[in-house]
Formats: structure tokens, C-alpha cells, sequence
């Protein structure tokens, strides 16, 4: 890549390093209309190519303008895109230009800027972002061949280092925070919301660890049916299942966005007592998802320990020091 292709890069956008939760939730895009929304973006703003990247951690904007004089594009294109006002990101955006913006991407891709540094599904993240991007056919010369050196980069690190070595994943480190409060899960009835990639992480390691039950509420049955089957152990179930369920489970890990609290603080006090019948004393809960998907309030229940994925980084620096 040119000197010239990468002085016209520019970037905006945050993370979990300078922007707390309750703000970066209100930056995800509805997947139903992202396609739609980048493609009118990368139209009104007259720009060349556009690629955002969103995870749970961040929020990241990478796009050349056709002109070449620009005054602070990439708040606008934010709060056109979010319809968030960019005036009170100022202590916790950044945003590079040309080379460094280069470097910072090969670093998030890398996972060396990542909450968990090593982990692995940030560079799968992104490879689905850069396929969303080719879709709504926004992704131009240089930012596809810049994705494709940064994606090799990545895979050239992971192969050549120690990086990846170890848990490195959320999945894990959810169900290993878990253990603060049960040392032991072989005990323990494991629910999960979500059946995508890190709720069947977070799956996967259950049943390693040799979880009692495990069940999986899902939107769709089948989707769930498809990530428990050949575990006798596990048990498929649909939302609508899920408050039913809550008097018997120890452990519940959220994995999906909703667009409301899949549980409430109603509805936790509403189980107490019934949880307290069937011998339950603790329920620790960890929502992975962004936005939030069980009620912050949550955490005010009585015997009810609420983390998100925030709390996960900060026990993991704890655990490292």
C-alpha cells in the first residue's frame, strides 16, 4: 500500500480503553438496517470507502473522503449514523489519520488493543465487518486491501508469538469469574442466552467443566436445538422459557442483544422466593451483551450477583496482578 493510498485514511471511534458501558451501548447499529445506513452515510458525506467495525468492547470508523479538506468529518458521520450528539464524546473518542490510523487497525484486528489481549474472536469480528461492508458496498480498493494485510498480519502474530496461547476468550473468563462464587460448577445448572459464536463458547467450556445442565434459550428453538444436540446434559429451550426457568438455574449468561431486558428487576425479585424454596442461595449472572440485555437494577436483588463485560475485564487485571 502507497504512501499516498494511506495518508487519505481516516479514522474516529472508541473503546472499552477511555468509554464506559452504560455510553458505548448506545453505539450498535440495528443489523437489520446497517446495510442500508452505511451505504446513505458513505453517499451524504461524499466518501470514497467506509468500514465500521462494533463489538461489546468498541465502536470503530475507518473512511476516505472524496475531498481532500476536511474539518472533523467523523463525529458527523456518528451522529448520523447513531443519531447520538458527538458533543459530549470529546473525552473519550479518538480518532488517527493516514499511517496511524493504519497501525491502530492492524492492532485491533491483531487483538493486541483488545480487553482481553489474545483473544481470538475480534479478528473473526472483523472479517464479518469487512463482508458487511462489501455487501452494502462501501468497501473500496484501499480499505479492502488494508483488511486483507491487516487480517494475514493478524494470523502471521498468532502463529509466530505466544499471543493466543491460553483462555483467552470472554466465554471462558464469564464462567471462570463463576467460580468466585460456586469453586466448583459440576454442581451447577447452566443457562445461556444466545446460540452464536460466543454463547456456543461459553457452551463449549460448560460442558468441559463438567456443568450439571446446561440449557440454551434462544429466539429460535431449533438454532438452540442445533448447539446442544449429542450432549445429554443439555437441554434446548426458546425465550419464552426463560423466566420459567430462572428458579433452577445457578448460572446465566447472556450472549444476545435485545432491543429490551430480557429480565428485569421485577422479575429477579419476583423468583427469590422461589429460588430460596428450591434450595438456591446464590445466581450469578454475567450479560456479555451490547446493548444490555438483563436490567442493570438487577444487581440490587438480594443473593443476585450481576456482571457485565466491563466486570470481566476488571477481574481479569485483578487476577494479573
Amino acid at each position: 500500500m502507497s504512501q499516498i493510498d494511506q495518508q487519505h485514511i481516516l479514522h474516529w471511534g472508541l473503546s472499552h480503553k477511555s468509554t464506559p458501558l452504560n455510553l458505548r451501548e448506545r453505539f450498535v447499529v440495528d443489523p437489520s438496517c446497517f446495510l442500508e445506513k452505511t451505504c446513505r452515510l458513505l453517499h451524504k458525506h461524499d466518501l470514497l470507502e467506509l468500514l465500521i467495525f462494533q463489538t461489546c468492547h468498541r465502536f470503530e470508523m475507518f473512511f476516505i473522503p472524496k475531498a481532500r479538506k476536511y474539518n472533523n468529518l467523523g463525529p458527523h458521520l456518528v451522529q448520523d449514523l447513531i443519531h447520538h450528539d458527538h458533543h459530549d464524546l470529546s473525552d473519550c473518542c479518538q480518532s488517527f489519520q493516514g499511517r496511524d490510523a493504519v497501525d491502530y487497525l492492524f492492532r485491533v484486528v491483531a487483538s493486541l488493543d483488545s480487553m482481553l489481549i489474545g483473544e481470538t474472536q475480534v479478528t473473526s469480528q472483523f472479517k464479518k465487518a469487512v463482508v458487511l461492508a462489501d455487501q452494502a458496498q462501501t468497501l473500496g480498493p484501499v480499505l479492502r486491501r488494508l483488511s486483507d494485510i491487516a487480517l494475514r498480519t493478524a494470523k502471521e502474530i498468532r502463529h509466530q508469538t505466544d499471543l493466543s496461547k491460553g483462555k483467552v476468550s470472554l466465554a471462558h473468563c464469564a464462567l471462570d469469574l463463576a467460580k468466585t462464587i460456586y469453586q466448583d460448577i459440576s454442581s451447577c445448572h447452566v443457562g445461556i442466552i444466545g446460540a452464536g459464536t460466543m454463547a456456543s463458547q461459553c457452551f463449549d467450556y460448560a460442558i468441559t467443566q463438567g456443568a450439571r445442565e446446561v440449557s440454551v434459550f434462544n429466539r429460535h428453538q431449533e438454532r438452540a436445538s442445533v448447539l446442544v444436540r449429542s450432549h445429554d446434559q443439555a437441554n434446548p429451550y426458546s425465550l419464552h422459557q426463560l423466566l420459567p426457568s430462572l428458579p433452577d438455574l445457578d448460572i446465566l449468561i447472556s450472549c444476545a442483544q435485545a432491543d429490551h431486558y430480557f429480565i428485569s428487576k421485577r422479575d429477579g425479585e419476583d423468583v427469590l422466593g422461589l429460588r430460596r424454596a428450591a434450595g438456591k442461595q446464590y445466581f450469578f449472572i454475567c450479560d456479555m451483551a451490547l446493548p444490555r440485555s438483563i436490567d442493570p437494577k438487577l444487581s440490587q436483588v438480594s443473593e443476585v450477583y450481576l456482571f457485565d463485560v466491563d466486570d470481566i475485564k476488571s477481574s481479569q487485571d485483578i487476577g494479573y496482578q
